[in-house]
C-alpha cells in the first residue's frame, strides 16, 4: 500500500535515468545481473523482466518478510533453524543494497513494517475474539 502510495525509485533506476519519471520503464536485475553473468544464466533476468512496478522500492519487502519469517521460526522454537534463518535474514538485507535495488533506508522502514504488522496482528487477534474465531475455522478448513 505504501509503495502504491508514495513511489519511490530504486538506486539502479537513479543511476541509469536520474530523477525523470519513466513510467514504462521494464524491470532491472541491477547487480544480480553479475550472478547471471558469472554462471552464462539468465535467471534474475528472466525474473526482473517480468517485473510489475519498479518504482516500489519503499518500504523493502525483500526486507520485512524475512523478518516475518525469523519471528516465527523464534517463536515456535525451530531449533538450529532459527538462527539459519536469522543469518539469511541479514543476507537479505545487505544483498538488497549491494545489488542496487534499495536503499538502506527502505531496508530500516521495511523492518520496521514488518515488526509493525507483527504488533498489530497480535493485537488485534488477541483483543478482537471475531479475529480469533476466524483464525480458528480458516486453520481447520486449510488441514
Amino acid at each position: 500500500m505504501i509503495y502504491y502510495s508514495f513511489p519511490a525509485a530504486p538506486p539502479w533506476y537513479i543511476r541509469e535515468h536520474g530523477f525523470v519519471f519513466l513510467p514504462h520503464t521494464p524491470g532491472n536485475t541491477g547487480g544480480l545481473i553479475r550472478f547471471d553473468h558469472y554462471f552464462n544464466v539468465n535467471v534474475f533476468q528472466s525474473i526482473y523482466q517480468k517485473g510489475s512496478n519498479v518504482f516500489a522500492a519503499m518500504p523493502s519487502l525483500h526486507s520485512a518478510y524475512p523478518v516475518i519469517v525469523v519471528y516465527y521460526a523464534f517463536k515456535n522454537r525451530v531449533g538450529l533453524g532459527k538462527y539459519i534463518l536469522s543469518t539469511v535474514m541479514v543476507g537479505i538485507w545487505l544483498t538488497a543494497v549491494y545489488t542496487s535495488h534499495h536503499y538502506i533506508l527502505d531496508v530500516l522502514v521495511g523492518i520496521c513494517t514488518a515488526i509493525f504488522g507483527i504488533n498489530l496482528f497480535n493485537v488485534l487477534f488477541s483483543k478482537v475474539p471475531a479475529l480469533t474465531q476466524f483464525l480458528d475455522n480458516y486453520a481447520t478448513f486449510i488441514s
